[in-house]
């Protein structure tokens, strides 16, 4: 078995890599200095960049920044 999944919310989310997991994870649950927004954008970017490197297109790893957003709107709504 290569990967693993996360629950977030009403959302399930494989993670491309180790540090995708890691980084979805503090972005999910706030952990890190939330009070700075230049935080977030950094760590999708990262994020993103962690899709890309496990081969899908620019496009496609913004796609799923998108869905990843929404999976942390449902996360807070069932708190």
């Amino acid at each position: 078995m290569n990967s693993f999944a996360l629950i977030i919310g009403h959302c399930v989310v494989i993670p491309p890599s180790a540090k995708a997991a890691l980084l979805i994870l503090n972005l999910t649950f706030g952990i890190g200095n939330a009070a700075d927004p230049a935080f977030f954008n950094n760590m999708e970017a990262d994020i993103a960049q962690q899709y890309v490197l496990a081969g899908k297109t620019p496009k496609e790893a913004g796609e799923e920044i998108t869905w990843l957003n929404g999976c942390f709107l449902s996360y807070k709504s069932v708190k």
